[in-house]
């Protein structure tokens, strides 16, 4: 076993990051030597290893050493979807209110999946809200587009790359590397803090 011992929530606070370094390597070598006893002796009889145990110990050991940046903010996107306007035309609300409520769950949908998909994003909250007002056809194609209101709460380590503000950011994570689509603008709001 490792010399040394850790609690995850006083890391951050108590070792240098020197000392984060030496736990986690220390923390990844007993997993390494774990994982390697466990597949020499997987076939042995009533072996039992205790994989999501180790896994959760080499997540932990990353978790304490890498630096968090929790990012807040609230997008303005608008989005266009295709040949709906008969949907819209169509008088009947609930009808309309289904299909706006479809709308707003496919953003929401690709916002969760992005930061699900996204190794270096953590504990993320995405909530949308739908604008009934922000409904225009676009002329001359005729497509719709509609206006949502995207609350994003999510921390991030590193990116690869640096930001020089939270547009680029958001622009990066969500619309570059994940393909959300449609266009956005940064409301006001803007609370970032090291988590």
């Amino acid at each position: 076993m490792s010399k040394y011992e850790f609690s995850p929530t006083a890391l951050a606070e108590v070792l240098t990051t020197e000392e984060k370094l030496a736990l986690a390597i220390a923390k990844l070598r007993d997993c390494q030597q774990a994982f390697s006893y466990g597949w020499c002796n997987r076939n042995q009889p009533h072996f039992n290893f205790d994989w999501d145990n180790a896994l959760k110990e080499v997540e932990q050991a990353l978790d304490a050493v890498e630096s968090r940046t929790r990012l807040r903010r609230t997008i303005v996107l608008v989005r266009s979807w295709d040949s709906d306007m008969e949907c819209i035309n169509d008088n009947g609300l609930l009808f309309k209110h289904c299909l706006f409520t479809a709308w707003a769950k496919q953003v929401e949908s690709e916002f969760k999946d992005a930061v699900d998909s996204h190794l270096a994003v953590y504990n993320a909250f995405v909530h949308v809200d739908f604008n009934k007002s922000g409904i225009r056809a676009v002329m001359p194609s005729g497509d719709l587009e509609a206006t949502f209101m995207v609350t994003l709460d999510f921390e991030y380590g590193d990116l690869g790359q640096s930001f020089t503000n939270d547009c680029d950011l958001i622009q990066h994570v969500f619309f570059e590397e994940y393909g959300c689509g449609g266009s956005f603008t940064m409301m006001p709001f803007n609370e970032k803090e090291n988590a």
